[in-house]
């Protein structure tokens, strides 16, 4: 089987070649360049941070900040919003209420200033996942998906450890105060 290059002179082949790969790596570049102007990001900011979020304590205001390739937020579109409820993690619900792998929130809010926020009061611990996806006025779609972990308060913890340890010592004592007039019979 004859090569294509075998017809060619030697040294035009590899000039050829180096000019193929030079042109090979501007174009990879240019189009590199170009494709970092383009995308849509979207960012999530919370109020109080994620690490402060307790359920059922304060609402919790959610930020949602859509910025185009430059880095400056977009003006115009919609943004659509899913919010899912943590999924059980038990063979039963261990939560009140039994929300748990439900969807809370589905709504569609347009966007003003790149940014779209409300107020939600998160009902029960775990991690939930919140989908948004945005339509830009140019009609470019983007889509992220946010994990939010919440933590359960340390201070009903704290309130759950006092109650069993105090269980634990009245069982102790009236033990200790059954088994003792039961001695004097």
């Amino acid at each position: 089987m004859r090569s294509i290059a075998s017809g060619i002179p030697w040294q035009l082949f590899l000039a050829i070649k180096r000019v193929i790969l030079v042109l090979l790596v501007l174009f990879s570049f240019v189009s590199q360049s170009g494709a970092a102007a383009g995308p849509v990001t979207v960012e999530l900011e919370t109020v109080p941070t994620l690490d402060e979020i307790t359920p059922l304590s304060e609402p919790t205001r959610l930020v949602v900040v859509v910025l185009d390739g430059e880095r400056k937020p977009i003006s115009g579109g919609r943004m659509r919003i899913r919010l899912q409820a943590p999924d059980p993690g038990w063979l039963f619900s261990t939560d009140v209420p039994t929300v748990e792998g439900k969807r809370l929130i589905e709504m569609e809010l347009p966007v003003s200033d790149g940014t779209v926020d409300w107020e939600y009061l998160f009902p029960i611990r775990g991690v939930y996942r919140l989908e948004v996806t945005t339509f830009d006025g140019k009609g470019e779609r983007a889509q992220r998906v946010f994990s939010l972990p919440i933590k359960e308060s340390r201070l009903k913890l704290f309130y759950l450890a006092t109650f069993v340890a105090a269980l634990f010592v009245l069982g102790f004592c009236m033990g200790w105060w059954l088994n003792r007039a039961r001695r004097r019979f």
